[in-house]
């Protein structure tokens, strides 16, 4: 039978495959698509512990996300 570490670790590189399915393909998009991983596990438990709210969890894995995005966008312009 797998380990609690096991099956935590398999399941954030299926998150992050998934993640990294979603964005445009770039040199960039699998750091990207960790980091994510990492903002919605965050997110997650945050919510899950009470440590804050459902939204004010959503609300900083998203300006994560917008981070990101416009870090990539600023690293790819000519």
């Amino acid at each position: 039978m797998a380990s609690v570490a096991e099956i935590a670790a398999r399941h954030k590189t299926e998150l992050r495959d998934a993640i990294a399915d979603l964005l445009p393909a770039n040199a960039a998009a699998p750091g990207i698509a960790w980091a994510a991983t990492l903002a919605l596990d965050g997110a997650i438990m945050n919510a899950q512990t009470g440590a804050a709210s459902i939204d004010a969890a959503l609300q900083g894995l998203n300006d994560l996300l917008d981070a990101l995005n416009q870090s990539h966008a600023a690293m790819t312009r000519d």
